[in-house]
């Protein structure tokens, strides 16, 4: 009887062991739709840069357009949406910056998890004899400890972007002297 109590343990254990190598599956899902995520954000942001830039480059004719023909009221309005969309440019070259100087790191420790993972996935089919299932045990433990700890740094740098993406999306409030902004503009007719 000790000896099927022991085999019906490792067998318990095994069991075990897979479902959290189903749930280890279902974070390395999660994390590479996080990623994906983040890698179309930067395109989103490259797209948003240029159509900003484009709308730069409009509402600056516009300005001089204006003030050729005296029609101050309509200068002063294109000169605040001017400003306003040169921050905005400002702001998305910051947070295109920000992920490209990041997606190395990005990249790297979702290579690092794909390779635990496969690991982990390694271990479990060559502990299929359950005689060498003391020896899976540790190197799994082992393992899922190394997926955890690249998961929470993965997790922690793209948090970390997240929080700089959402500090450049602040609006912010400019005071404008539209006098020396219109002679600024005249000096260039």
């Amino acid at each position: 009887m000790p000896f099927f109590d022991k085999f019906r343990s490792k067998k318990k254990m095994a069991l075990k062991q897979y479902d959290e190598i189903n749930e280890i599956k279902g974070l390395l899902d999660e994390s590479k739709f996080e990623v994906l995520s983040l890698f179309e954000t930067l395109n989103s942001l490259n797209d948003n840069l240029k159509k900003a830039k484009l709308e730069s480059n409009d509402l600056d004719s516009k300005i001089k357009l204006s003030i050729k023909k005296g029609n101050e009221k309509l200068s002063k309005k294109a000169i605040e949406k001017k400003l306003y969309k040169d921050y905005e440019i400002k702001s998305l070259k910051l947070s295109i910056s920000y992920i490209e100087d990041s997606k190395s790191n990005v990249e790297s420790f979702f290579n690092d998890l794909n390779s635990e993972y496969k690991k982990i996935i390694t271990i479990y089919e060559d502990a299929k004899d359950l005689a060498l299932f003391s020896k899976f045990n540790k190197n799994m433990i082992n393992s899922i400890s190394n997926f955890k700890k690249i998961l929470f740094n993965l997790n922690m740098l793209l948090l970390d972007i997240e929080e700089k993406l959402s500090e450049n999306n602040i609006k912010p409030s400019i005071s404008i002297d539209f006098n020396s902004e219109i002679e600024n503009y005249k000096n260039l007719i």
